[in-house]
């Protein structure tokens, strides 16, 4: 029952959050998975590990979670399958009322997703007014 060194250095990676989590994804965990499609069950059950952390700032909060890869190009193919949600999210908030949908849009809007090496890198910034009005709204 003890956390591995590995695991708590992924979950301390950033000094300064005020919440850190890390963790290793067994290929046991993802092995049969059936998502939407082929492409993006398999860009999920290439995520060997997870990192992310939420930090403040002088606006608000950034939270930032990392999906380590088996490869580089599952890290490419896992990232070009979230920027593929993040363009759909919209749809789907269309049948949310308002002001919600609009909130949760600004959330996708301002969501950045990057692929770095075999990291997948999802990086938010939200201010607090923005942090606010999310709480106040759900």
């Amino acid at each position: 029952g003890r956390l591995s060194p590995e695991v708590a250095a992924l979950a301390t990676r950033n000094p300064g959050a005020i919440i850190g989590v890390g963790g290793n994804v067994p290929q046991s965990a993802t092995r049969g998975l059936d998502l939407m499609s082929a492409e993006i069950s398999s860009s999920v059950a290439s995520i060997r590990q997870f990192y992310g952390s939420v930090a403040t700032t002088p606006s608000g909060f950034q939270m930032q979670t990392v999906l380590r890869t088996e490869t580089a190009g599952a890290a490419r193919t896992l990232s070009d399958t979230v920027a593929g949600l993040k363009q759909f999210a919209p749809i789907l908030l269309s049948r949310m009322a308002e002001p919600r949908a609009g909130l949760l849009r600004g959330v996708v809007e301002d969501t950045r997703v990057a692929a770095e090496g075999n990291e997948v890198r999802i990086e938010l910034a939200l201010a607090q007014t923005a942090a606010a009005a999310l709480i106040d709204a759900f």
